[in-house]
C-alpha cells in the first residue's frame, strides 16, 4: 500500500517529506505549487484529499471498523476544526 501511495503522489507531481511503513507525510499546501527557494513541487490539499479517497475502494477492512478510506489526515493538521499549514525539517540518520 506504501508503494502505491508514494506512487500515486510522484503520479500527481508531487513528492513527500518522510514515510515510515504505514505513514507518508505528503508535501502540501492549501493552494499547492512551487515552494519558494526549495525547488520541490507541493500538491494541493484538494489533490491530497483525492488520493485519500482513490483509496477507499483499497480498504480491506470492515465499514464499520474503518468507514472511509484507510488513509486519514493526522489530527495534528487541524486546529479548531480548520486545516492548518504544517512545516517539516527532516534528517536522515541513515544517509
Amino acid at each position: 500500500m506504501l508503494a502505491l501511495l508514494e506512487r500515486c503522489v510522484e503520479g500527481a507531481g508531487g513528492c513527500y517529506a518522510f514515510c515510515d511503513t504505514d505513514s507518508l507525510a505528503v508535501v502540501a499546501s492549501e493552494k499547492g505549487g512551487m515552494l519558494d527557494g526549495v525547488g520541490v513541487h507541493a500538491l494541493s490539499w484538494s489533490e491530497v484529499d483525492e488520493i485519500i479517497a482513490h483509496f477507499r475502494a483499497l480498504n480491506p477492512y470492515d465499514r464499520r471498523a474503518v468507514a472511509n478510506s484507510i488513509l486519514k489526515l493526522e489530527k495534528e493538521n487541524f486546529r479548531d476544526g480548520r486545516r492548518i499549514q504544517l512545516y517539516a525539517l527532516c534528517i536522515s540518520a541513515k544517509r
